[in-house]
């Protein structure tokens, strides 16, 4: 194993795509190029166990059809009291109250048109959260691109003497698609990929194995024994 002081020393070689991209993100930030590479890095782990939702467009949705409800409810009990008061008064009375019905008519159109307005604005959000998500996606690729040279360079310093239980558990992952896993001992979401130990982060706890797969029946966890695989 590399030395502390040795890996603060480290250099990382990264694709050229992948070094001219962080190069100019680094020169609009500000920013040296490592610490712009290790802050990326800890935002994608930070987003990897915060977990990506749908929660705002499923908002945006039940948002849509609950005004659509209220709008068709509202229309419907106002011309349905209409016509029952036009059937019980007299053919030739001018009553007061049908003025009134077409106020509110009128005011129940000025309602509908609002909500349309602001249907629109809701599908505009809906559009922006999407591109962002779309970005998020890209920047998240890049980092897991980043994230798989930072192990490579790791290896490589290391003399190639990696602990065989760590390609396991990289090998387990890969073969059943996923890549972060909870540890059993504290319960902390890993990022398996970016290990440079078969041990947790949080509590040191050593790793041989990953039970689970990643499926709505079976969340992948890491273990300290093993098993044949």
């Amino acid at each position: 194993m590399a030395t502390e002081s040795d890996s603060s020393q480290l250099t990382i070689r990264l694709p050229p795509d992948l070094e001219s991209w962080l190069e100019g993100l680094a020169d609009e930030r500000g920013m040296d190029r490592d610490r712009l590479l290790e802050r990326l890095l800890e935002a994608n782990q930070r987003a990897l166990e915060q977990g990506d939702g749908d929660e705002l467009s499923v908002r945006v949705d039940d948002l849509e059809s609950e005004f659509d409800e209220k709008i068709d409810d509202i229309r419907s009990r106002m011309l349905q009291l209409k016509r029952q008061t036009e059937a019980k008064a007299p053919a030739d009375h001018d009553h007061e109250e049908f003025d009134r019905f077409d106020t509110l008519e009128d005011q129940l159109t000025e309602i509908a048109q609002t909500v349309s307005t602001l249907e629109a604005d809701i599908e505009e959000l809906a559009s922006a959260v999407e591109t962002h998500d779309e970005a998020m996606e890209t920047t998240q690729q890049r980092l897991r691109r980043v994230a798989a040279a930072v192990v490579r360079l790791q290896q490589q310093t290391n003399g190639d003497g990696e602990d065989d239980r760590l390609t396991k558990l990289r090998e387990i992952a890969a073969r059943r698609g996923f890549e972060t896993a909870t540890c059993r001992a504290c319960g902390n979401s890993v990022n398996i990929s970016l290990l440079s130990e078969p041990a947790c982060p949080h509590c040191s706890t050593e790793f041989g194995d990953i039970t689970g797969n990643n499926g709505f029946f079976s969340t992948p966890k890491l273990v300290a024994g093993s098993s044949d695989q």
